[in-house]
Order: structure tokens, then C-alpha cells, then sequence
């Protein structure tokens, strides 16, 4: 969803958005692709989920509460 505002808003395409991959290293689940954009939200997210102790969706709820974390998960 950030890479395709991220291309409304520059008018470039959905692809030349697109700079970075997610996966596990495992290979379980789908690749993530990423905008930078969404690279340091995930960067932001995986980081406020590891200082309060829990995975980064949980971390996203748990920093964020109701005032966000509702609405992204």
C-alpha cells in the first residue's frame, strides 16, 4: 500500500517503486516487496517490536495502541 501512494504521489510506476524484497530466511511465507518508504516503516515497526519484547505486527499495536494500531492490523 506505501509503494503505491508512493507512486501516485511521484507519478512513477508501481516497479520503479519498488526497491527492496522481505523474506524469512526460512522461506516460509510470501516475499514483501518494498518501497523505501515501507522499508523504514518495517525497519520502524521490527525495531518498536523488539524493544517492547514482541514480534514487530505486535509491536505495531503495541506502541501505537488505538490511535493507529487498529486500523494496520
Amino acid at each position: 500500500m506505501i509503494a503505491r501512494v508512493e507512486a501516485i504521489r511521484t507519478g512513477r510506476s508501481l516497479n520503479q517503486e519498488i526497491k527492496y524484497e522481505f523474506k524469512t530466511l526460512s522461506g516460509a511465507g510470501q516475499t514483501l516487496a518494498l518501497s523505501t518508504h515501507g522499508a523504514i516503516r518495517l525497519a520502524d515497526a521490527l525495531r518498536w517490536g523488539n524493544e517492547t519484547g514482541c514480534q514487530f505486527a505486535v509491536g505495531l499495536r503495541t506502541i501505537w495502541g488505538q490511535r493507529r494500531g487498529p486500523q494496520l492490523i
